[in-house]
């Protein structure tokens, strides 16, 4: 794949922003703040679509036409100093089959004031993953 960008980038890059700040209500093109201004209000807006295939093409032909279309990324050459090319919620996927077995992690804090809070309604805090479990995660 080419770098985002171009004609083709810049028109997605409007979309988008049509879409999420001004559709919305949200801030837009220059009235955006940058995500490193911490003084700042950032007021991004948000916008999720759900689309019915099946008025474009048969359930089958779309989930065939997918599984190309995954197929042909998941072959493209993966990006220097990476193992291979990943599809978008591939990570996840994976995180959330590992959490599965061995528990969500949680920082020690976390896991005070979830203690705490359940201790004030009569909650026990479930008992926390093993050591040999924990070592195992990278």
């Amino acid at each position: 794949m080419l770098p985002f960008g171009g004609p083709k980038g810049s028109a997605i890059s409007l979309i988008i922003d049509v879409l999420c700040g001004v559709l919305t209500g949200s801030a837009y093109a220059m009235h955006l703040s940058t995500l490193e201004n911490l003084e700042a209000e950032q007021n991004l807006g948000h916008i999720f679509m759900a689309m019915r295939t099946d008025l474009f093409m048969t359930k089958d032909e779309f989930a065939s036409r997918m599984d190309e279309i995954l197929r042909m990324l998941k072959s493209s050459p993966p990006a220097p100093d990476t193992e291979n090319v990943l599809a978008p919620g591939e990570i996840e996927r994976q995180n959330e089959a590992k959490n599965k077995v061995l528990g969500v992690p949680l920082a020690a804090s976390v896991i005070d004031q979830l203690a705490a809070l359940g201790a004030e309604v009569n909650v026990s805090f479930p008992n926390a993953i093993s050591q040999k479990a924990a070592e195992a995660r990278p």
